[in-house]
């Protein structure tokens, strides 16, 4: 099991790649699985034009709305998907650990870890959806 998790790993690679180019242009099989969850006319041009553009659009409030509610959560802020989460208890800063110089040693939590990650992630995402598409997709 341990020698497939490279594997795994370029297969995942290759998933988020496909994600991404769906996300930018919906193909018709994938239109196809989302409309018949909603629709049951005939798939005209006409429909299939709609919901790709419908398709497109919901894809793209999906991500949005799952980045602001981590990032409201890794903030802080009010989110739903973070309930009954313990307020940790800050030391007054007369407590705060210092280096033997005297300058205080900073503590990352995780939360502001993954509100890092989060951040950079976005522009990433954009820039290898732009390669993918411009390598043979797009």
């Amino acid at each position: 099991m341990a020698g497939n998790g490279g594997r795994l790993v370029a297969a995942r690679v290759v998933v988020n790649g496909v994600m991404m180019a769906e996300m930018q242009e919906p193909t018709e099989d994938f239109v196809r699985f989302f409309a018949s969850k909603v629709y049951t006319g005939k798939m005209t041009p006409a429909a299939r034009e709609k919901f790709t553009h419908i398709t497109r659009r919901a894809l793209r409030q999906f991500v949005t709305d799952q980045l602001n509610e981590r990032l409201k959560a890794a903030l802080g802020g009010d989110s739903p998907a973070v309930v009954d989460t313990p307020v940790p208890v800050i030391a007054p800063a007369a407590e705060t650990p210092v280096e033997a110089d005297g300058k205080p040693i900073t503590v990352t939590t995780d939360e502001e870890r993954e509100a890092f990650v989060l951040y950079t992630l976005a522009p990433r995402m954009k820039a290898a959806l732009a390669a993918y598409n411009s390598n043979g997709k797009g």
